[in-house]
């Protein structure tokens, strides 16, 4: 928690980044953690599937092998601004593909204005921002249904009509 001159109350600190992590879980962000040393410390799955690489095989790597565009290359404006927001930028995939992205981050600093760490949120431009993470819920939804579309829009708390619109829109129909 920060107090009303903007100062973290350390006693509340890690109760902020759980919170703050399931948040981001919630909105289905694609988002990855850094320390002070540019090194992924963690990675949500949404990010996974953006980057196509897995976290377990980049913790503790440079940020720059899951975060590869040009931009990034010539200097961190996270850590160089302390925030950015709504930054389009191209990157490269595992796969070598590029994906457009929107960027928006922000550093973390200690009592002593140190920066700790840096939080960053990558928004995939070429489908609509809530389509993965609702098409994954969908199919993960039907998979444990057995593929009943009736018993999946009741666990989805949706109508049938709902569910189908919604299998249609993002191709799982």
């Amino acid at each position: 928690m920060t107090d009303a001159g903007g100062r973290n109350e350390g006693r509340h600190a890690s109760a902020d980044a759980a919170t703050a992590v399931a948040l981001m879980e919630l909105a289905d962000l694609a988002w990855f953690q850094v320390d002070a040393e540019r090194r992924i410390v963690a990675m949500s799955p949404l990010m996974e599937e953006v980057t196509g690489f897995r976290a377990d095989d980049v913790l503790g790597d440079s940020c720059l092998r899951i975060h590869r565009c040009g931009d990034c290359l010539k200097g961190c404006g996270v850590f160089d601004r302390g925030v950015v927001k709504d930054i389009r930028l191209e990157l490269y995939r595992a796969d070598g593909s590029l994906i457009p992205v929107s960027k928006s981050g922000q550093v973390f600093r200690d009592a002593g204005g140190r920066i700790t760490g840096a939080v960053e949120i990558v928004r995939p431009l070429d489908t609509p921002p809530a389509k993965a993470g609702e098409a994954r819920r969908i199919e993960e939804a039907l998979a444990h249904a057995r593929y009943s579309r009736s018993d999946a829009a009741a666990a989805l708390g949706m109508s049938r009509t709902t569910l189908w619109r919604k299998m249609k829109q993002y191709g799982l129909a």
